[in-house]
């Protein structure tokens, strides 16, 4: 085994929640007050007719998001070639080469970006199905002879749901100001009332913290006993035998606002029994390396980066015999007191020189792995979706390193007030109920979600493990509504509710929901401790409701609604299971390194603050080896 190990992975953490819809007060001092009829004024005043050359702009941005949707489909090969024929795009490339493209042909292409099929939610397409949009919505309003009326109208609605929001925060209102503000950008009306909404509902929307007791769990550790062989060449002298390390690995955080840094530190000595030969003369040695190396690894927004080893030896030796002819002796005993100072020195560097090379040959390998999981299974798959978050930081302190984010487009808002100071733990997540609706919104809106592909996202984008789906299930899909919240969730008064929209639900392929608008899928989930660990406890059944029914009107279901519940009950049983409890391994290769146990779990405000404790170790891990 190694006698300096770094960079570990990470174990990534992840708590999958979804949905809900009901708002609650938020105490208003903690938002600073705006006149919201006040900013809708100007943003009236400020209209700006739309032209011609705001419309060829908008058809140059569309040509351009195609042209690269192309060289992406070009990458694909006979899949890239399925997109271009599904998308039709040569016939939209040529209709927006006419004067006047019609507007039923750009209208077809739109319901194609929009049917939801597995892959249209990437970036690329995404590009494109925003850029038709825009180019729509430009066209529309200089065809329409009321868009200014139409304009104020909306602005005025606008204005109610910003004050309404500010008091009562709600998923549904912020998925229609989100609308409303992408619709005004789109045409390029009201950019000071836009960003006016965004400072005042744009706090970060995630706070993480991990100790640097959690950090070190797979690092730290005792080196005992490694035993290497030694050959040098010392002041000209062949230097044999072997050396036995003894030491500790240790993990340290590094004081830093913009970036984690973590500093991984080896501290031990190696006693070595060496013979070295210059000539008929042989001298025998005991020494004794006090040894010391260090390692920095970076973490930002920008990725993983490691700085070069940095290794220091001090050697002293003692001498206890020698082979030489009897006429050498003397002179060679001489010779080897003298030469004994410079011997150490350069003893010494050779050994931080090995010293730093197995450092960087043994961290090589973690610090790609950690490198590839932040690339691969983080900044890669949010780049592809579209979802990097609008603000990522890192940074630590000599006790835990912190990650605050803000999961937010430039139109979705985020936390109202700030997050709800969390108890003392190893591992503490914040976070706010808009992270898990505006990624839901990203992602799912107008979308259809089939339960395999799912699936296969998960565990082969994500590498997470899934349960296996029942034996006797059959799989589903859900299509998820574009013009309401496909997917909320709320967090107060120590309760999780998580709603699931769908507006058309399949079982094998085959709609079974032709009659109904849209369904919500419900469930809510209470923080229980019961003398006991933590848990979450579901509070009766999974709920599968017509969106908009009142079970207090006592209206009765229809045939059609029983038979959606009835296709859906194995796999919302499998999802929302009765009881989750919030103690769990912490796995890293695929073995267990410890145990959080829950001390704190609150849902207020819109906020859920989860704080755990690593249990005690049972032993240190130790290295030993007795390789070469």
């Amino acid at each position: 085994m190694a006698v300096f190990s770094v960079g570990k992975r990470f174990a990534l953490l992840g708590l999958i929640l979804s949905a809900a819809l009901a708002g609650r007060s938020v105490n208003a001092a903690e938002t600073a007050a705006v006149n919201w009829a006040e900013q809708i004024a100007k943003a009236k005043a400020a209209y700006r007719p739309l032209g011609e050359k705001d419309l060829a702009a908008r058809r140059g941005e569309l040509i351009a998001a195609i042209s690269r949707l192309d060289a992406r489909l070009d990458q694909d090969g006979e899949n890239g070639a399925r997109w271009r024929r599904y998308l039709k795009l040569q016939q939209l490339q040529d209709e927006l080469k006419q004067p006047k493209p019609s507007a039923a042909v750009l209208g077809q292409a739109y319901q194609r970006l929009t049917s939801g099929y597995d892959g249209l939610w990437l970036v690329c397409f995404a590009d494109v199905r925003h850029s038709l949009l825009r180019y729509l919505q430009t066209s529309g309003s200089l065809a329409g002879a009321d868009f200014k009326q139409s304009y104020e109208q909306v602005l005025d609605q606008l204005a109610g749901r910003l004050t309404d929001y500010s008091t009562k925060p709600d998923a549904e209102q912020a998925w229609q100001i989100a609308l409303t503000l992408r619709l005004l950008q789109d045409l390029e009306q009201a950019p000071e009332l836009i960003e006016t909404a965004r400072r005042q509902f744009h706090r970060p929307n995630l706070r993480i913290s991990l100790s640097r007791q959690l950090i070190a769990r797979n690092v730290e550790g005792d080196v005992v006993d490694d035993v290497m062989p030694v050959n040098d060449c010392i002041l000209k002298s062949t230097v044999v035998g072997q050396g036995v390390t003894n030491g500790r690995k240790l993990l340290t955080l590094i004081a830093d606002d913009e970036r984690a840094v973590i500093e991984t530190v080896f501290k031990g000595s190696t006693h070595s029994k060496t013979t070295a030969y210059q000539g008929p003369v042989a001298v025998f040695t005991d020494g004794v390396t006090q040894l010391s190396a260090s390692k920095r690894i970076y973490l930002s927004e920008a990725g993983v980066e490691a700085a070069p080893a940095e290794a220091c030896a001090q050697t002293s030796t003692t001498f206890t015999g020698m082979c030489a002819p009897r006429m050498l002796e003397r002179i060679a005993w001489k010779k080897a007191y003298k030469q004994k100072g410079s011997a150490e020195y350069v003893a010494a560097r050779l050994a931080e020189q090995k010293l730093k090379r197995r450092v960087e040959s043994e961290g090589a390998e973690a610090i790609a792995k950690l490198q590839d999981g932040f690339e691969g299974r983080f900044r890669r798959p949010m780049r592809d979706y579209g979802m990097m978050p609008e603000l990522l930081k890192f940074a630590t302190n000599s006790e835990a390193m912190q990650i605050v984010a803000r999961m937010a487009d430039r139109y979705q808002l985020a936390a109202v007030a700030e997050a709800p100071s969390p108890a003392a733990g190893d591992l503490v997540v914040q976070i706010h109920e808009s992270l898990v609706n505006n990624v839901g919104h990203q992602l799912l809106s107008g979308m259809t979600m089939r339960e395999e592909s799912l699936r296969t996202w998960a565990t082969e984008r994500m590498k997470l493990k899934l349960d296996p789906p029942p034996a006797d299930s059959e799989p589903v899909a859900v299509a998820f509504p574009a013009a309401m919240a496909p997917v909320a969730v709320e967090f107060d008064q120590d309760e999780i509710v998580i709603v699931i929209r769908g507006e058309r639900i399949y079982k094998n392929d085959e709609l079974i929901s032709r009659k109904l608008k849209s369904v919500d899928i419900t469930a809510r989930y209470q923080i229980r401790r019961d003398g006991g660990p933590l848990k979450l406890v579901r509070q009766g059944e999974v709920q599968v409701l017509p969106t908009g029914y009142k079970p207090e009107e006592g209206k009765p279901l229809s045939a059609e609604v029983v038979l959606v519940r009835n296709a859906l009950k194995a796999h919302l049983e499998r999802a929302f299971k009765a009881e989750r409890p919030l103690d769990f391994d912490l796995e890293t290769e695929g073995r267990v390194v410890g145990r959080l146990n829950a001390v704190e779990a609150r849902a207020t405000g819109g906020w859920l603050v989860l704080s755990w404790r690593l249990a005690a170790a049972s032993e240190t891990p130790a290295v030993a080896s007795t390789s070469n």
